[in-house]
């Protein structure tokens, strides 16, 4: 077993473009680490909010080239800190969004990224329908990150709600 690991979780609310999280969210990491932080987790949506599917389309930044990832692969090279990004909505080359978690290394890399498979398509009630599926293509595949000497298992919100995943994910070594 390795060493324990002082890991923060964060807990904000993002705002409705990247830019504006970034103000805040940057000095938040920096808090973080500095207080001993070796790991920092970001939820769902860490960058941004979209009021809309418009706003959705022109937040969402190609996965070849985000100025937003850039932005945080700097801040955790700068901190020498794993950064869990709960997820981040990118454009794929085929033009469709995904909704991706990213682990980034202490030296800046992408250690790992996970494209959320299970979406979230669902009826509610007062006749709210929901369906990340019109706007998101399903990941197909687990992923496992190693930061700090642990294995951990990717997963972002509704795939909680489906066991196997993890089941795969611990017997994989998560």
């Amino acid at each position: 077993m390795t060493a324990p690991v002082t890991v923060a979780a964060l807990q904000y609310c993002a705002a409705g473009t990247s830019q504006e999280t970034l103000a805040f969210l940057l000095p938040m990491i920096g808090e973080a680490a500095g207080q001993g932080a070796r790991i920092v987790s970001l939820p769902e949506a860490a960058t941004f909010l979209a009021a809309n599917r418009k706003t959705l389309e022109a937040e969402a930044e190609d996965e070849s080239a985000s100025p937003t990832l850039d932005a945080l692969r700097t801040c955790a090279a700068g901190r020498g800190i794993d950064l869990h990004v709960g997820s981040i909505f990118l454009r794929r080359a085929d033009g469709r969004l995904v909704n991706r978690a990213v682990m980034i290394s202490p030296d800046g890399s992408v250690r790992a990224q996970y494209d959320k498979i299970h979406m979230f398509d669902a009826n509610v009630g007062d006749g709210k329908r929901y369906r990340e599926s019109d706007h998101f293509a399903a990941g197909d595949s687990m992923v496992l990150a190693e930061a700090c000497g642990w294995q951990l298992g990717l997963s972002i919100c509704y795939d909680l709600r489906f066991p196997h995943l993890y089941r795969q994910l611990g017997l994989a070594g998560a």
